[in-house]
């Protein structure tokens, strides 16, 4: 059954394209270097590969060439790097990282993203929630990767394969914190329900979950963001400007805040968290300066003095970050978290007291602290990347992350992946996407602090049969696979 509906669909392609050859006409063709692309490809994907019958051969084995790399070598690069967050590596050495994940790949040439983490909420009958008011019991995923933006030009470009290894070291960082911070990814509370609210202007909002550019920024924090962002945040302070006068503008902050808001019409507005379309340049500053906030509260300091250079520590910066995943998962809210690292030495009272209020004042205003922080670590970012010709601060806070020119992740294919192994359903099809249920115990993420709520584990703690209900979908260390239909 199954090899009949792929020749079907391999002989509507061929009929589409033209192509009456009867090679086209066999499933096999489809079976590159013992990998079966018919199990991570969609409709779309068999269309880039047939519809031009004298490429289709060159196509497939491109394809096969990406699903080997991304399966074993970047995906099990990218789990090495993450455990080197001591919150995440712990959460895989307890199995709090789901073991597997699929792969699927597309070609979308409308909604240009290069890679995606895809997470399907799973209700209490093993399917996908229906609606908003379903409780979220599990997780099941799927990594994306869009051929159109990673063609076939990437296996012959170091470039654009550093891109991909970005792209997908990126997405990862979204897939561990849906495990590691359920709650305040989805939105949930410890019943799996959606807290639901309105915005300022009476739009509904999920109020407990974490907001697009801090989800964001967490994770371009960790992949080489200031080499992926650094023009458009430049760009803040005017366009096309030599290196030296950017740092001319930047060493200045009453020049620097001229240039801000001559380049936003007077307001500011710009350089706000509000506006959406700063959801992956401000939004990778705000999150760098919350763990320069953390780290302070812990007493560490997250800056030195080199010579006339303030320099950002990002080791301590690592440690801000790894204070805020953790203390997520342990219970409590960000708008707690927010309120104890942004807590004023003079005043004892916090900065900031809650969420809304941060993207309300952060980067507004001459001396307000977050824009200290960027007008810092603009400086010292840009100073280091002056030097040598072949070097551009990554910007990432994981150790050893220094030059965005150069490949990150291990080029040698892994032995094994202790968390997000890429696994493929035997049963998939074209017209629908495949994900891998979570191993991870639900009950154990259930107290887990959202934005607005916090747990405490004693007086919270789940009663036995609240946390076998939790539990009713744990499966351990086997693989699952949950079928989603592709929207028409």
């Amino acid at each position: 059954m199954f090899l009949r509906k792929w020749i079907s669909v391999l002989l509507a392609c061929c009929m589409l394209c033209g192509c009456a050859s009867a090679e086209w006409q066999d499933a096999g063709i489809l079976v590159r270097d013992g990998i079966n692309l018919g199990l991570c490809c969609d409709s779309s994907v068999l269309w880039y590969a047939f519809s031009d019958t004298d490429t289709a051969e060159g196509k497939l084995d491109y394809i096969a060439w990406l699903v080997d790399r991304v399966t074993n070598q970047i995906v099990p690069g990218a789990v090495e790097k993450l455990m080197l967050v001591p919150a995440f590596g712990k959460a895989v050495n307890e199995g709090l990282i789901s073991r597997y994940m699929t792969l699927g790949l597309t070609y979308d040439d409308h909604n240009q993203f290069g890679a995606r983490m895809s997470g399907a909420m799973v209700g209490g009958d093993g399917q996908g929630i229906h609606s908003i008011e379903d409780a979220v019991v599990s997780q099941a995923y799927q990594m994306v990767i869009n051929l159109y933006i990673f063609g076939e030009d990437v296996r012959e470009d170091d470039e654009k394969q550093r891109e991909l290894e970005s792209a997908v070291l990126h997405e990862m960082v979204h897939a561990f914190m849906y495990d590691y911070n359920r709650n305040a990814m989805n939105g949930m509370d410890k019943d799996g329900k959606r807290e639901m609210g309105t915005d300022e202007v009476g739009e509904e909002i999920c109020i407990n979950a974490m907001p697009y550019w801090m989800g964001e920024g967490f994770a371009i924090s960790v992949q080489d963001g200031f080499t992926q962002r650094h023009k458009e945040l430049l760009d803040f302070f005017g366009e096309d400007e030599s290196l030296e006068e950017y740092l001319a503008i930047l060493q200045d902050r009453e020049v620097m805040t001229s240039y801000l808001e001559l380049f936003s019409g007077g307001t500011m507005f710009s350089a706000s968290l509000k506006d959406t379309g700063n959801a992956y340049n401000l939004s990778y500053v705000a999150c760098m300066y919350l763990y320069s906030m953390a780290a302070e509260a812990m007493e560490i300091p997250s800056t030195y003095q080199d010579g006339d250079i303030t320099r950002l520590d990002k080791e301590a910066l690592l440690t801000g970050m790894d204070l805020i995943l953790t203390a997520l998962h342990e219970g409590k809210s960000m708008s707690e978290i927010l309120q104890i690292i942004s807590q004023d030495p003079q005043t004892g009272e916090p900065r900031y007291t809650d969420i809304g209020d941060f993207e309300e004042k952060c980067f507004r205003g001459a001396d307000e602290p977050g824009l200290i922080f960027w007008q810092t670590m603009m400086l010292d970012f840009l100073d280091r990347s002056r030097e040598p010709e072949e070097y551009l601060e990554s910007g990432s806070v994981l150790p050893g992350f220094d030059n965005g020119f150069e490949h990150y992740l291990s080029q040698e294919r892994a032995e094994s992946c202790p968390a997000f192994q890429v696994v493929f359903c035997p049963e998939a099809d074209a017209e629908n996407a495949y994900y891998a249920l979570s191993t991870v115990q639900p009950s154990r993420l259930a107290l887990g602090g959202g934005m607005v709520l916090s747990y405490d584990p004693e007086t919270d703690a789940l009663t036995e049969e609240e946390a076998a209900a939790k539990d009713r979908l744990f499966i351990g260390d086997q693989v699952r696979y949950l079928m989603i239909p592709e929207e028409e």
